[in-house]
């Protein structure tokens, strides 16, 4: 599944809990990245110019509903699930996020065959909120 397929799918399903949503990632076509001392135009894995750009690095999705707060949502798959958890640890915007009440939840998306048998194949969310307490925090002012 595309990172846009993804991100659609996670503000559907972001509805259809009830939540109120909006997409706050963006593409941004030209960005000057330095590698080794040579300065040179990014390159997205799919061959254009650019990069894809979060809001705080870690948010796609911005969430809200009365009886749970205002939520900061990562979509990936399920194969890039630790990593951008171990992401969002090191982050420390999430930390200043979570500590202003803000929450945080990651959405792994994975491919399920409803019936061994059969061929219908569909998408399924694993969503786990990140907490204050799984992240562990290093010295300094965070």
């Amino acid at each position: 599944m595309k990172d846009n397929e993804r991100t659609q799918k996670t503000l559907s399903h972001l509805r259809n809990c009830g939540f109120r949503a909006q997409k706050v990632e963006y593409w941004q076509w030209y960005a000057l990245v330095i590698d080794e001392g040579r300065k040179a135009w990014s390159q997205h894995k799919n061959g254009m110019p650019g990069v894809r750009k979060d809001l705080f690095q870690f948010i796609d999705i911005i969430a809200m509903r009365e009886d749970y707060g205002i939520v900061g949502v990562q979509s990936t798959s399920k194969g890039s699930r630790y990593a951008h958890r171990a992401g969002i640890f090191a982050n420390e915007d999430a930390i200043i996020w979570l500590r202003s009440k803000g929450r945080i939840l990651l959405y792994c998306w994975s491919q399920e065959q409803k019936n061994p048998t059969g061929p219908k194949i569909f998408w399924t969310p694993h969503v786990e909120e990140i907490t204050l307490s799984m992240i562990r925090l290093n010295e300094g002012p965070f």
